[in-house]
């Protein structure tokens, strides 16, 4: 069945929205290091585009402003996926109709979800163990541009193992430079990180796919368009609307399920 998440829908919009802007970011700086490498003279061509635009800026260290500035897209990536994964929470409770609250246990959020919808090893199989480590990278990488004082040991480890899934890693996200160690994050960890996001989300959405008994209960539960009861045309038109903004589900995949609705529960 087709089925997903508007959480999911969200997480591509919002990645959609902030990649733009630092694909827009990468270039403009990908063209002032082409024409200050042309002039030969770094230090004086920042001097000269910062009394153009009046910032003052005299130089910068060269060796780790481009990894600083990959940072930073690291850390927009990854603040779209934990979003994702809370607004992820919140609809599969509304959907089951269940309560539950993540452990405090030292893992990452991604593996604290996991271990609350399913059993965690064929969640693992699913979505791929590399995709989990490198979701797991990513963050310590973000944990240590925010906060300077995560060991660089700490961050080291998570880089080693994910370089013992490079082969795979390579596999599925192929031409891309990437990962790489902190101290070279580049933009290609960008695109590798919102790549990755974006197939572990589908893979939590199929995870959690309800089947048309499941959603039949979902919709006698929630009672949606009752005012149109009396109308059985106009509310199952109202129900496929619901179904196809929010579960992405079609036509024809409605109609069994507004079928369902029709009869009886044993």
């Amino acid at each position: 069945m087709a089925f997903r998440l508007n959480c999911v829908s969200e997480l591509y919009k919002n990645l959609g929205r902030f990649d733009a802007i630092v694909e827009f970011t990468e270039i403009s700086i990908r063209d002032f290091i082409h024409q200050a490498n042309q002039t030969g003279d770094f230090d004086s061509f920042l001097q000269t585009k910062s009394n153009q635009h009046n910032i003052r800026v005299n130089t910068i260290d060269q060796s780790v402003y481009r990894a600083r500035i990959s940072h930073s897209y690291i850390l927009s990536v990854y603040q779209t996926a934990e979003l994702f994964i809370h607004q992820f929470r919140d609809e599969h409770i509304d959907l089951y109709n269940n309560t539950w609250t993540l452990d405090d246990t030292k893992d990452n959020l991604l593996i604290k979800t996991i271990r609350k919808i399913s059993a965690v090893n064929p969640t693992t199989t699913l979505i791929g163990v590399h995709r989990l480590s490198i979701f797991n990278y990513y963050r310590v990488v973000r944990n240590k541009y925010s906060h300077d004082r995560i060991s660089e040991t700490r961050v080291d480890q998570e880089f080693q193992n994910i370089n013992q899934l490079r082969t795979q890693i390579q596999t599925d996200y192929q031409g891309l430079t990437a990962p790489n160690d902190f101290d070279n994050i580049s933009f290609d960890d960008f695109i590798l990180f919102s790549r990755v996001i974006k197939d572990i989300a589908y893979g939590l959405n199929d995870l959690v796919t309800p089947t048309n008994e499941q959603l039949r209960d979902y919709y006698r539960r929630k009672e949606l368009f009752k005012e149109l009861s009396e109308n059985p045309s106009r509310k199952a038109n109202a129900l496929k609307g619901h179904m196809l903004s929010n579960f992405g589900i079609e036509d024809d995949q409605a109609n069994i399920i507004i079928n369902l609705l029709t009869v009886p529960l044993a």
